[in-house]
């Protein structure tokens, strides 16, 4: 098997997620490559706190909350 025919085509999108990872936030951004396209971004401050600020934002479209996150973890799987 040739490994060229296991890789998608360089035409075919990528979607990639960056994320930054604080002592006490988890922030995020997913793009579309190679356009550079941002899909979607969103992030949580305060984790460990009783408080903490849960945000998305998807094109025009924004929602954010406040829950408990414990941990990065929890934070992650949010």
């Amino acid at each position: 098997v040739q490994l060229s025919a296991l890789s998608p085509p360089l035409s075919a999108p990528m979607i990639v997620l960056v994320a930054n990872l604080g002592s006490t936030s988890f922030k995020y951004r997913v793009f579309e490559m190679p356009a550079e396209k941002q899909l979607g971004r969103g992030g949580i401050d305060r984790i460990g706190q009783p408080a903490s600020k849960c945000t998305v934002e998807i094109g025009s479209h924004r929602h954010e909350v406040q829950k408990h996150i414990p941990d990065h973890a929890a934070a992650v799987q949010m």
